[in-house]
């Protein structure tokens, strides 16, 4: 899920309304309370560890939500719609604000060839291996 993906779905929450996102190792719970608050609820399904974040700004709620939960991680294993599988070998310009230089996923093959893609790209094409 990207950015703006995470952001719509935040944007459309009501006063006392709640969200789930769940990714491949976490359950997310998103609350808007009513004093206009995201609380950010995180449950690790693999340790039971549970973390809790809070904002009152939208682009911050989805950035921290982005970031931290749908931001492919170095040495972790993806597999492309194709069937092929990749390791994460580097993540480039996350910080990058000129859009000549989006955030760029670099990976490598069974076979040995390094990639790169856009993050939305990578996203949108790779799922999580356990």
């Amino acid at each position: 899920m990207d950015y703006n993906q995470i952001r719509d779905k935040l944007a459309v929450m009501t006063r006392g309304q709640e969200a789930r996102l769940d990714t491949v190792d976490e359950f997310i719970e998103v609350k808007f309370n009513h004093q206009g608050v995201f609380n950010i609820s995180v449950n690790h399904k693999h340790n039971n560890e549970h973390s809790l974040y809070s904002t009152p700004s939208l682009k911050e709620a989805a950035l921290y939500i982005q970031e931290n939960f749908y931001i492919p991680k170095v040495n972790h294993t993806y597999q492309h719609i194709n069937g092929n599988v990749y390791m994460v070998i580097a993540i480039a310009n996350m910080r990058s604000e000129r859009p000549e230089y989006p955030p760029t996923v670099v990976y490598e093959g069974t076979n040995g060839l390094v990639w790169c893609k856009p993050l939305v790209n990578f996203i949108r094409k790779m799922k999580r291996v356990k």
